[in-house]
């Protein structure tokens, strides 16, 4: 019996996502689990986690409609990406500051706790390479992905650029503040989704910033749909810095698509895609504007990203 299918796990902030999915980008079976603090803890519990797959497999658990899905049409290796700094090439998870790690040998390292080969991703890269394939953009563009902060993948032909894990760090290049006239903020305090949210929050009464910044980006376009001119301007300066960035990565990549993924995304055509691309377009003099488009597999496409590259590296996924 072919394999045809492949484990995939998204390791993120918060949460592991993880799925079984096809080459076609269809999952048979997702759940999410608690991302714990730590390389070594992470490693456990992504053990642990496909361990329990393996058994659902072994029961019957896991269904392609009314049939059973047998062990054997899982493809050995398993798909894992991290966030941070990650340099596949190496399997090396160069730096998270978030989950609190730095030059973990994180593919060796999942590969004695799971007994088997592993295809180590980063989390953007590998939704990226999702999106290219099954979601919204072609086999030629750039995923921004606007969260709690930004970071960016550039998929060429098919394949993301990684160069030592350092590609699509474009969160922390120095741009101009636009809360602070003279002064220089990193680009993902000014556009981001949490920092859209924090900046705004800054203007509210001290007691309600925290629910502020909960709510997020798509509370501070609820206030500009209220009138609220703080939130307008908060939100009119991010698009202006994030259209910049789009505009220059058009005039040094062409006119690949630019997918948004990400909490940003939500803000949909209306308030996001159309007003970003008229001000890229403006930006532009003789290079075509590229297409604006919303990610379109949601948060799973990330899991998806990481199955789908596994059953690649497996020969099984084309």
């Amino acid at each position: 019996m072919a394999a045809r299918w492949a484990v995939g796990v998204d390791v993120g902030g918060t949460t592991i996502k993880t799925v079984v999915s096809n080459a076609a980008g269809q999952a048979v079976l997702r759940r999410t689990d608690p991302t714990p603090h730590g390389a070594q803890e992470v490693v456990a519990t992504v053990a642990r986690v496909v361990s329990e797959v393996d058994a659902d497999l072994e029961a019957g658990r896991v269904r392609e409609g009314a049939r059973a899905l047998a062990p054997e049409e899982v493809v050995h290796p398993v798909g894992v990406d991290v966030p941070g700094i990650v340099d596949e090439d190496a399997g090396v998870a160069v730096l998270s500051v978030n989950l609190g790690w730095g030059r973990v040998p994180m593919r060796l390292d999942l590969e004695r706790a799971l007994g088997r080969p592993v295809s180590l991703g980063h989390d953007v890269r590998s939704g990226a390479w999702a999106e290219s394939r099954w979601g919204a953009a072609g086999p030629h563009c750039v995923y921004l992905a606007l969260g709690t902060g930004l970071a960016a993948a550039v998929v060429l032909d098919g394949r993301p650029v990684v160069s030592g894990g350092w590609a699509g760090e474009v969160g922390q290049m120095l741009v101009p503040d636009p809360d602070s006239p003279g002064s220089l903020a990193r680009l993902e305090d000014v556009v981001s989704a949490g920092a859209l949210a924090r900046r705004w929050a800054r203007s509210r009464p001290a007691g309600t910033r925290g629910r502020v910044v909960e709510e997020g980006a798509l509370g501070v376009l609820r206030e500009v749909e209220r009138g609220d001119a703080e939130a307008a301007r908060v939100w009119d300066t991010g698009l202006d810095a994030l259209a910049e960035l789009v505009a220059r990565t058009a005039c040094l990549l062409g006119p690949v698509d630019v997918v948004i993924g990400g909490g940003l995304a939500g803000a949909g055509r209306a308030r996001l895609v159309e007003p970003l691309r008229n001000r890229v377009a403006d930006l532009l003099t003789v290079c075509p504007p590229p297409r604006v488009l919303v990610a379109g597999l949601g948060p799973w496409s990330q899991a998806l990203g990481s199955a789908g590259r596994a059953l690649a590296a497996s020969g099984e996924g084309g």
